[in-house]
């Protein structure tokens, strides 16, 4: 007898090769599966809570850039150093302003000098002395209550600067850049969705059709659609449980990196706890409702379809 399948006294040869060999080749596919599964579930679950994460935060990054903004005032030359610093003193008090430093004209000068701020880019004399200036930041009650226009304009009203300088628009485009790349990671996250689905529902469909022998076979000997499904739910869940985690800790190290490694407080705690939950149960309800399907098509699917 020849052809693709031989019998033999020692059961069937599978193109010329012994039955434990194509259990290997069975089992090593599986692995195969098993991991790209898990790289496309971990690749949507990523992109996704980044998106997520964008939308969360860009407010939250964005009244943090605004609370560490610097304010220049350019204090007037005819008033003394004596008055600049009586002057810092009475606002240092005052709860509307977060820090306020006081820097002389020749530090200033260096300032310029060595950061390359000026045209001058350290190369040629300064022809006109700089003025005294007060590098201002205001307190994080002040932004969250709007009032940075009032408290600024205060600070115009007082003789002693000349003027006040910054770019508190830079803030904005802080919020508005973290709101874009949040829409566009969630463009990518729905296309990376539509084909995770595929994707699994093909590698899940190729593990299933090696073992459709045995879904069948448990089904004769009285095995109910719950036990069939059973083994094939828990294997998937536990792969899409790897992955939320490892796309959760992905998110955490993100979030820390932007915020340089600093202690998170109670609400943002919880707000990351809640993210990296809703990442980790998503992954695993899509997980077990495609595997669901799947296994489902080969449980109720006629036997003379399948061989």
């Amino acid at each position: 007898m020849s052809g693709k399948y031989n019998a033999t006294p020692h059961g069937h040869t599978v193109n010329g090769g012994s039955p434990y060999l194509y259990r290997v080749r069975s089992r090593r596919g599986q692995r195969s599966r098993n991991f790209y599964t898990f790289l496309v579930l971990f690749a949507t679950l990523v992109i996704g809570g980044a998106s997520a994460y964008c939308y969360l935060w860009a407010d939250e990054l964005g009244n943090q850039a605004r609370e560490n903004l610097l304010y220049l005032a350019e204090c007037d030359t005819s008033v003394s150093p004596q008055e600049i610093l009586a002057f810092k003193a009475r606002f240092d008090a005052d709860p509307d302003f977060h820090r306020i430093e006081y820097i002389s004209p020749e530090r200033a000068a260096a300032l310029l000098r060595e950061d390359a701020l000026s045209s001058l880019d350290g190369e040629d004399e300064m022809e006109e002395a700089l003025p005294a200036l007060l590098a201002i930041r205001l307190s994080a009650n002040v932004y969250k209550e709007g009032r940075e226009e009032e408290v600024i304009g205060r600070l115009r009203q007082q003789p002693e600067l000349f003027g006040i300088y910054a770019q508190p628009e830079l803030a904005d485009r802080v919020r508005t850049q973290l709101k874009k790349i949040g829409q566009g990671l969630a463009v990518a996250g729905i296309l990376i969705f539509l084909l995770a689905v595929a994707v699994i529902s093909g590698l899940l469909k190729l593990s299933l059709f090696t073992s459709r022998t045995e879904i069948k076979t448990m089904q004769l000997t009285g095995a109910t659609p719950a036990y069939i499904r059973a083994p094939y739910l828990k294997q998937f869940a536990g792969l899409a449980f790897l992955a939320g985690m490892l796309a959760g800790l992905t998110i955490l190290l993100l979030h820390f990196s932007l915020t340089g490694f600093a202690l998170p407080g109670q609400q943002t705690l919880l707000a990351l706890s809640l993210l990296v939950a809703g990442i980790l149960l998503f992954g695993m309800a899509l997980s077990l409702w495609i595997t669901y399907r799947m296994v489902n098509t080969y449980i109720f699917a006629d036997i003379a379809t399948l061989f």
